[in-house]
């Protein structure tokens, strides 16, 4: 909701008091989809936060009186809850005969592959020590892969400017809803020795600036515009989770201390790709420019 006497609105994460000369519209705490489903947006959920009351419902109109069907109703619930228990039983019988179909056809793949690879083993010493060392390498990627965030392919896609001097909770949470991770510059591309450095923030406001626009593709500002900054365009590498398009500085700044590789959420230099892209004007695998205006 936008406040006719206000011309600025802005959710600080972390903080649940605002800086000075910014009024307060309320405080709560910030809300996710799961890390592990679709991607979705970061939101400030109120503090003192309202239901949708229970209603009343149409049921028949037989043209000399309307018959009303309350949704509290101790029968109609009774009902309603009925036939849920009958669909969840349906559907875990459905899924245990489906479960102790697969694990008997697993079972069996496993037997045949068990016996082709003794009948290998047998034929082929050399071929033996191949297949372990295979397993070992296969065994050390699947035991570090689930711990790099960059390969969680759920929770949000957008990204957060989080401030230096938050304010914790006391509360905790399960470590399997919703994490926040750190940025890296993964690329030189961005300025010299800029790979694995972390990436710091700002969120600046214009006093003089109406609007303010984020334009790819260029290095200059159209006519009637005024330029902010002018860089690269950078985005999550594309298999990796989704993420969103910046326009990183060119002349970007590194947090202190900060070249540590952690693979947290990384930042690539996005180029363009012919095909879909009519070429000219675009050219293939040519880097991205991007600038930021305002008027």
């Amino acid at each position: 909701m936008q406040n006719e006497n206000r011309s600025d609105n802005v959710m600080i994460p972390g903080r649940k008091s605002c800086y000075s000369g910014w009024n307060m519209e309320y405080t709560g705490l910030l809300a996710s989809g799961n890390q592990g489903y679709s991607p979705s947006t970061y939101l400030c959920v109120d503090g003192q936060p309202e239901y949708i009351p229970s209603v009343t419902v149409d049921c028949i109109d037989t043209g000399e009186q309307t018959k009303r069907l309350l949704l509290n109703d101790p029968d109609v619930i009774n009902a309603r809850m009925t036939a849920l228990e009958n669909k969840v039983t349906q559907s875990q019988t459905a899924l245990e005969n489906k479960f102790i179909q697969s694990q008997a056809l697993l079972k069996n793949k496993i037997s045949l592959l068990q016996t082709e690879l003794s009948e290998e083993k047998t034929k082929n010493a050399n071929l033996r020590q191949t297949v372990t060392n295979i397993d070992s390498m296969l065994c050390s990627w699947i035991e570090v892969l689930p711990y790099r965030s960059k390969s969680n392919f759920g929770g949000p896609s957008n990204t957060l400017c989080l401030p230096d001097d938050l304010e914790l909770s006391n509360d905790t949470f399960s470590s399997i809803d919703s994490l926040l991770y750190g940025s890296e510059y993964e690329r030189n591309t961005f300025a010299s020795n800029s790979d694995d450095e972390d990436m710091p923030c700002v969120v600046c406001r214009m006093r003089t600036a109406a609007t303010t626009l984020m334009i790819p593709g260029r290095k200059s500002c159209y006519s009637g515009w005024n330029l902010e900054y002018t860089g690269l365009l950078a985005s999550g590498y594309q298999a990796y989770t989704p993420s969103t398009y910046l326009c990183v500085d060119s002349h970007p700044e590194y947090i202190p201390s900060g070249q540590e590789d952690k693979n947290g959420h990384l930042f690539y230099v996005v180029g363009y790709k012919c095909g879909p892209l009519p070429c000219p004007p675009y050219h293939d695998n040519r880097m991205a420019y991007c600038v930021v205006c305002f008027k």
